[in-house]
């Protein structure tokens, strides 16, 4: 290297670099969201876990902000809510079955800085465990009690949908307004080492985990409306998303992009 803005010649041997080149699902907030009926949604599931890649823009808003849900469709007796609670930013999951069963939430928020964040829940069967990031947060009961229960336990196998971006009873709400990406849902718990793996990296190889997801949803391939679905990529028999008022405009193709010529990279000398 010689001079002010030298250059770099010779063979510096082999240095690779990984570029996320997906298109990134932007959600508006008011009308945008994915959905598939599914009858008895993982009625056999007394333990498992819920994870996603989320980015909001308004972590702290009014309204919750729905990453994936299942409910009665009919009603709003039955259902699993995993959210971003309006106006703290924390995570939350909620489960009734006919009454309330419990609301859970995380003591931290997650940071709203405009930036990716990984989100877990976990149910070994006697207890919820939330994570942000990877690491494991306290969980404060908001009502009913931390039993642990999840979809298996719902009475009657109530749950008939599957939503990711939206909350869908009676009618449809608590829209998320911001990107999602790489959710996965487990029919077993996940170790505790696990969330710091799917936290590395957006869309990391689902075989570096202890267990594998029995649905995947990575919301990267650039699919709209029109009938076409988000696919599933999980090992049990997949359950495709169909878009609902999303549109071109909603897929972000410079969402993970690098410029690697902005002429602002600095640097003291030291490599």
């Amino acid at each position: 290297i010689v001079g002010t803005g030298g250059i770099i010649e010779g063979n510096l041997g082999a240095a690779n670099v990984d570029v996320n080149l997906d298109p990134a699902l932007h959600l508006d907030g008011s009308a945008d969201y994915l959905t598939a009926s599914s009858a008895n949604f993982r009625s056999s599931d007394s333990v498992g876990a819920v994870t996603a890649w989320v980015k909001s823009d308004d972590y702290t808003g009014a309204a919750d902000q729905q990453f994936f849900s299942s409910t009665d469709s009919a009603t709003g007796d039955y259902y699993m809510h995993f959210y971003i609670g309006g106006g703290d930013g924390k995570l939350y999951v909620k489960c009734k079955d006919s009454s309330a069963v419990y609301e859970l939430k995380s003591t931290n928020a997650i940071v709203g800085d405009g930036t990716w964040h990984h989100v877990a829940v976990v149910s070994n069967g006697s207890a919820i465990s939330m994570y942000i990031d990877g690491v494991s947060q306290t969980v404060a009961v908001g009502s009913g009690s931390n039993n642990g229960d999840w979809f298996g336990d719902m009475t009657g196998s109530k749950l008939d949908n599957v939503v990711i971006g939206a909350l869908t009873q009676s009618s449809t709400s608590a829209y998320f307004n911001g990107s999602i990406a790489d959710v996965r849902y487990y029919s077993a718990a996940l170790a505790t080492t696990d969330p710091a793996i799917l936290a590395s990296k957006i869309q990391v190889d689902d075989s570096l985990t202890s267990i594998q997801a029995v649905h995947w949803w990575k919301l990267n391939d650039g699919e709209i409306t029109g009938g076409t679905n988000y696919e599933d990529y999980g090992s049990a028999t997949d359950i495709p998303l169909v878009a609902t008022s999303i549109v071109a405009a909603n897929i972000d193709y410079d969402a993970f992009s690098v410029n690697v010529h902005d002429n602002s990279t600095t640097t003291d000398g030291t490599f």
